[in-house]
């Protein structure tokens, strides 16, 4: 099936993903600055699912799970738990998967290569580092002490620990290992290894 209609689908969600990225480690120290990155992230959201909304049934399950996503991530930020942070983590994990899947499906199935295509064939890479970088996160909650890394982060900062899973996701998923975090265990070795051959 051929993508219709805006010719920067994808533009807006590179765009947001970008932002998140580049300007996360400068604002997060500020007292705002993690409700600044969220009303972002639910902005990088809302533009996936327009991304995908060329079939109807992907738009519906994309916002449902967005929503589902972002009630579940604002409860934790009132009260993280030990539950809540699976559940919030794990719930995006599945949704950025979703996004990414469904994303590089419509890049891979289009005929033609336009830019949206090539930002499309981004923002499926930028989102599967994305998703690993919840999954690990999510790793470490069930088993803690599954990464090992030369610097610790306190074991209730989850906005730290989720820098050093990103860090590490990114590093992993283009393949330059620089060594200063490992997986220790075994699912989180498997994880990194299926993440590398799908970099």
């Amino acid at each position: 099936m051929k993508d219709s209609g805006d010719p920067r689908r994808h533009l807006w969600l590179l765009i947001l993903l970008l932002v998140i990225f580049i300007f996360s480690p400068f604002v997060l120290p500020y007292y705002y600055g993690p409700l600044t990155l969220n009303i972002v992230a639910v902005a990088a959201l809302l533009s996936a699912s327009y991304a995908v909304s060329n079939r109807r049934l992907f738009l519906i399950i994309g916002l449902s799970l967005s929503m589902l996503t972002i009630i579940l991530t604002y409860w934790l930020a009132a009260g993280p738990t030990h539950w809540l942070i699976i559940g919030a983590h794990g719930s995006i994990v599945v949704l950025l998967g979703f996004f990414a899947v469904t994303i590089l499906g419509s890049v891979l199935r289009s005929g033609k290569v336009t830019w949206d295509t090539i930002y499309g064939a981004i923002c499926a890479y930028l989102l599967f580092g994305y998703g690993f970088a919840f999954l690990y996160s999510v790793i470490e909650e069930v088993q803690p002490g599954s990464f090992r890394a030369l610097t610790s982060t306190p074991a209730h900062d989850l906005v730290s620990r989720l820098m050093q899973m990103r860090y590490f996701s990114f590093v992993t998923l283009a393949s330059v290992g620089y060594g200063d975090i490992i997986p220790h265990m075994q699912m989180a070795q498997t994880t990194a290894l299926l993440e590398a051959m799908l970099g």
